[in-house]
């Protein structure tokens, strides 16, 4: 591979402390986290509610299916504007399968990604949009997991 650029990304997660007047339990706590970057909002995390955590927070199980939807909006958007195709509404409803073996390891097995897009422009050109969205997407060529892409394209005003 020939590299044309390089681009580093950087963040911090910090473990929350322990409030002993708080309601929820010390195992639920303690899997409180931050995660905060230069000039953006905190986000607050948790386990997974099936492994003790907290269910109104976003878990890593979750960023990680989020950071694979949001990479290919992006793709696609990138792809529609470069070959104008106009405006497009696109929503992807997203669902990843994570298996835990006999020892306690787990790992996500494989990511499914449905977008719904809302477009005037040919559907046949749009769905060739996502099939490259789909190959020049960073995230998705970074893991090792399945990921299925299987478009919707909607006629209708945008």
């Amino acid at each position: 591979m020939c590299v044309v650029s390089e681009h580093r990304f950087s963040l911090t997660v910090s473990r929350e402390p322990l409030d002993p007047t708080e309601s929820v339990s010390p195992r639920k706590q303690a899997r409180r986290h931050v995660v905060s970057a230069e000039h953006k909002p905190v986000l607050h995390g948790s386990a997974a509610a099936t492994f003790h955590g907290e269910v109104e927070r976003w878990n890593p199980e979750e960023l990680f299916l989020a950071s694979l939807a949001q990479c290919h909006l992006l793709s696609l958007l990138y792809v529609l504007e470069r070959d104008g195709l106009g405006e497009v509404e696109c929503t992807i409803d997203a669902e990843a399968i994570l298996i835990v073996d006999t020892s306690g390891a787990g790992r996500i097995t494989s990511v499914t990604l449905t977008p719904t897009t809302r477009t005037n422009a040919d559907a046949a050109a749009v769905y060739a949009a996502h099939e490259e969205a789909e190959k020049l997407c960073f995230i998705g060529n970074s893991v090792s997991c399945e990921v299925v892409v299987t478009p919707q394209v909607v006629s209708g005003s945008a």
